[in-house]
């Protein structure tokens, strides 16, 4: 399942790298989306929204080399989650 964790990680971080790109919008080498998120207008994110990113970042690097136990994922959930951050990031 960490697998599935970091995959929709990597869409969620280029899908903000893209559309900040697409804006004009330096942004840092990061795969932290956390930070990435603090570039796009705060005023539609919520904290769940931020709770969300800051999952979705853990698997970025700590799923796929081991160096951390991750939190047991719902595959399905986590997609489903996700699919509406990706719609949050196309309203910003």
């Amino acid at each position: 399942m960490a697998q599935i964790g970091f995959f929709l990680q990597q869409f969620i971080e280029k899908k903000m790298k893209a559309h900040l790109q697409e804006h004009g919008v330096d942004y840092p080498k990061t795969h932290d989306l956390v930070l990435l998120l603090k570039l796009f207008p705060q005023e539609r994110i919520s904290v769940d929204d931020k709770r969300f990113a800051n999952i979705l970042s853990r698997f970025a690097v700590e799923s796929r080399y081991g160096k951390h136990s991750m939190p047991p994922l719902d595959g399905r959930q986590m997609l489903d989650r996700t699919k509406k951050f990706a719609e949050l990031l196309e309203m910003l």
